[in-house]
């Protein structure tokens, strides 16, 4: 959860600079960039939602288990970890769509260079 808060924190700043660097000189780049970022903030949304469910429901299995319910536990518990396999998914797609603005940003820099 500290990993998914964290990158959250890092996209939200990257937005407001890049939305400040919009409003001064709009340029089609930059909205491309906001266009990547709020599909990234959509998806670090949805991890932080299931990361969340799925600790919860760890925690209503344990309660579950000391109840005595040991079949319901067991369901509960796979549950969770569907939740976090799923949130575990949107966490790769989010990484994937990191590595492609890099490489973007980096391709930039090497035709700018070249030119």
């Amino acid at each position: 959860m500290v990993a998914y808060s964290n990158r959250f924190l890092t996209i939200a700043g990257r937005i407001r600079k890049l939305y400040e660097t919009y409003q001064s000189a709009p340029d089609t780049k930059l909205k491309e960039q906001i266009t990547r970022l709020r599909l990234r903030l959509h998806l670090i949304k949805n991890m932080q939602a299931l990361g969340v469910a799925c600790l919860f429901s760890c925690v209503t299995c344990m309660l579950v288990l000391f109840g005595g319910y040991i079949i319901w536990a067991q369901w509960i518990f796979a549950f969770a970890l569907v939740l976090l396999m799923i949130s575990l998914g949107f966490s790769f797609r989010e990484v994937q769509l990191s590595v492609e603005a890099l490489n973007l940003a980096l391709s930039d820099m090497e035709n700018f260079k070249k030119d």
